[in-house]
């Protein structure tokens, strides 16, 4: 029973260790691969996940060795800074937007947007004053406040923290 039990030990081990399938996986964020002839040469620097999926038709990398790549830019804001004032903040609902450094009798726009970028206001307002504006209906929470020149050549954004007290 002892040598019967040795035996069905190796093989399940045996089997164990055939079923293991050892790969070259490589962590990193950047890198390049070159193929000369019959050699290919690859290398990575920082990639955090590198998966392969594969079945009969296709296989597919997750990481930097993708075949084509899609770049994103980010459009950077080339308006003019606009010299507004917006207090308190944090607030409990009103907000005042100091506007009184600005030209006179000139409109301006406020968009309110939450933190996911829904729209939640959009008024115009005049630059005669400091405008307060009622958050009171609002939910708590981030919010992008944005004042703008109606031509949209100049604006300035903040963020808004609305609490409740």
């Amino acid at each position: 029973m002892k040598k019967a039990f040795c035996i069905l030990t190796i093989v399940i081990t045996t089997q164990a260790l055939l079923a293991q399938e050892i790969q070259n996986q490589v962590i990193g964020s950047g890198g390049d691969m070159n193929l000369i002839g019959n050699a290919m040469i690859s290398w990575t620097i920082g990639e955090c996940v590198t998966e392969s999926y594969c079945n009969t038709n296709c296989l597919i990398t997750q990481g930097f060795h993708q075949s084509y790549f899609k770049i994103f830019g980010i459009p950077e804001d080339h308006h003019q800074p606009l010299n507004v004032k917006v207090y308190p903040n944090p607030t409990s609902g009103l907000l005042n937007i100091d506007l009184t450094l600005l030209a006179p009798n000139r409109s301006y726009q406020v968009i309110l947007s939450n933190a996911e970028g829904k729209v939640l206001l959009r008024q115009e307002i005049p630059s005669d004053d400091t405008f307060q504006l009622r958050l009171h209906q609002f939910q708590d929470g981030l919010m992008i406040l944005k004042v703008m020149d109606i031509s949209g050549s100049s604006q300035s954004s903040f963020k808004i923290i609305k609490i409740n007290h």
